[in-house]
């Protein structure tokens, strides 16, 4: 009997190519036609790596030890654990793990087709981002620990052990995770029955603007005249903007500041030493007019 039912997005450069579910306890990753993993790329072994399924927690990729490796969010590795949203790179070949669901007593059917998400569409484009905080949290739902409370009396008395302590938790989770599925999350992590976990404050799901517009493919446009090199995508940001308030009403609204800035002026921001460099500015004013006056050309044709 299967263990787990995992199902696998696989990208062809920028292109999203197909959809694999695998029920294997060991799932074949490489060139070879009878692979579970089929990868189609120059760059891939007949059998590049493995992947063994202990259960839909316990996901563990092996590379075998060909040229140029096996890459997972965008570092090189020998061996490693898998979970749901991690990206697998063999040569130009993008492998995201989708879900990892329990097996019934028989295979569970393949899920039904959907549309790529945010997340799908922003790693396929940009590819490997670079390991740090940021990155992290644009990629997958986040948990910070805002506050912690316990003790018996004011001040807390140092000799007398409470009986009860509690925790804020502040999630910021991925479009499309409902309140039931994050909370099981959570519950399932603790790993402690005793825990009484109670919701304080629920957001709506976010409302995703379609790439799919005039405005966008302008904003794109402005932004490519001046840096040719430079990747264009929806993406995920670990915060709210007023655009929150827009959304629903049917508005189009595109978070973005075009310009380049260093690592340290985006460190800065909501910090008492915020700031964007004048000329940060003067670009991203110059795409925006470029942009809007484009997009009011093309209404008035």
């Amino acid at each position: 009997m299967a263990k787990a039912v995992l199902t696998f997005a696989l990208y062809q450069g920028d292109s999203f190519e197909r959809r694999e579910t695998v029920t294997q306890d060991i799932v074949k990753v490489g060139k070879d036609p009878k692979s579970h993993l089929r990868v189609d790329d120059e760059l891939a072994s007949r059998m590049h790596a493995v992947i063994e399924v202990a259960g839909p927690e316990d996901i563990t990729l092996i590379d075998l030890g060909n040229e140029p490796g096996t890459m997972v969010n965008g570092a090189r590795v020998n061996k490693c654990k898998l979970h749901v949203g991690d990206q697998i790179q063999v040569g130009d070949t993008k492998i995201i793990l989708e879900s990892a669901e329990a097996a019934g007593a028989e295979a569970a059917p393949p899920p039904p087709s959907r549309e790529p998400s945010i997340v799908d569409v922003m790693k396929a484009r940009v590819g490997t981002f670079a390991p740090n905080k940021f990155t992290n949290a644009i990629q997958r739902s986040t948990i910070s620990l805002t506050w912690f409370r316990s003790g018996v009396g004011d001040p807390p008395k140092i000799n007398v052990i409470p009986s009860v302590a509690e925790a804020g938790l502040d999630c910021r989770v991925l479009p499309g995770t409902t309140r039931d599925q994050w909370i099981a999350e959570i519950r399932g992590r603790l790993g402690d029955p005793s825990i009484a976990i109670e919701l304080i404050n629920e957001s709506d799901d976010p409302i995703v603007t379609t790439a799919d517009s005039p405005l966008f493919r302008n904003i794109e446009a402005a932004i490519r005249r001046r840096h040719s090199d430079a990747v264009v995508t929806p993406m995920l940001i670990p915060y709210g903007t007023d655009s929150n308030a827009f959304r629903p009403k049917g508005v189009k609204s595109y978070g973005i500041f075009p310009a380049i800035l260093s690592a340290e002026t985006v460190a800065s921001m909501h910090g008492d030493a915020e700031r964007v460099p004048l000329d940060g500015v003067a670009e991203a004013a110059q795409v925006f007019f470029e942009a809007l006056r484009d997009t009011l050309r093309d209404v008035q044709r």
